[in-house]
């Protein structure tokens, strides 16, 4: 999956070793509410545990549990070597774009930077300069 963050938007992004995420907005879990390196590092926590690496054990169903129990206004982004996660809240307040070309996922912030994408995988050109390549 080819992930494409347009500075623009403000989205906040922080990496834990190999793994990359890129969050705009916030949300709460129980009574307390995360924003920017705060929602990075509980999504980090959440998911992967207290470690940097992944936890063998992380599951489908254990991100559709935590997923589902987020609110607020949010986007999220996360990459890892084993897998691509991207989710948005029940409203899509800072929506997520996608488009499927010759196999390749291609996910963004931007719908400019998804057809730009698209552009230049028919091109076979590398993307814009003014998106930010994952």
């Amino acid at each position: 999956m080819k992930v494409f963050i347009d500075k623009k938007y403000r989205w906040y992004e922080c990496k834990i070793g190999d793994v990359k995420c890129s969050i705009a907005g916030g949300f709460w879990i129980e009574n307390d509410y995360y924003e920017k390196q705060q929602a990075c590092q509980k999504l980090f926590e959440t998911f992967l545990g207290p470690k940097t690496g992944l936890d063998s054990s992380v599951s489908i169903n254990s991100f559709v549990k935590v997923l589902t129990a987020l609110r607020g206004h949010f986007s999220a982004i996360i990459e890892s070597p084993r897998f691509s996660l991207a989710f948005v809240d029940k409203i899509q307040s800072y929506p997520i774009y996608y488009c499927i070309k010759n196999e390749e996922v291609c996910v963004s912030n931007s719908a400019i930077a998804i057809r730009n994408s698209v552009a230049s995988l028919q091109r076979g050109e590398k993307a814009s300069k003014n998106m930010t390549p994952s």
